[in-house]
């Protein structure tokens, strides 16, 4: 981003992710370790960048992977809505 790279959107594109599928799971002290490394990393370099994503909902968790609902609003225009049990 800070050298002028831009997303470019194919809706014709289809690319598949199978996360992880070549190290498996992360079931062993050595790769859970290693995780926690990789995690440490990618916040340390991108944790600003990442907590003002203009493209991510803001209306939308920074805190799990699973895009529910947040609890605390990141912008100026934070939907308010009533969470059904």
């Amino acid at each position: 981003m800070k050298e002028g790279y831009k997303n470019l959107y194919l809706p014709q594109v289809v690319i598949k992710h199978h996360e992880s599928y070549s190290r498996g799971l992360e079931n062993t002290k050595d790769k859970k370790e290693r995780f926690r490394n990789e995690t440490y990393v990618m916040q340390k370099r991108w944790g600003k960048v990442i907590q003002n994503d203009p493209y991510y909902n803001i209306n939308l968790t920074l805190e799990s992977e699973n895009f529910e609902l947040g609890k605390h609003s990141r912008g100026t225009n934070y939907l308010k809505i009533k969470q059904l049990t």
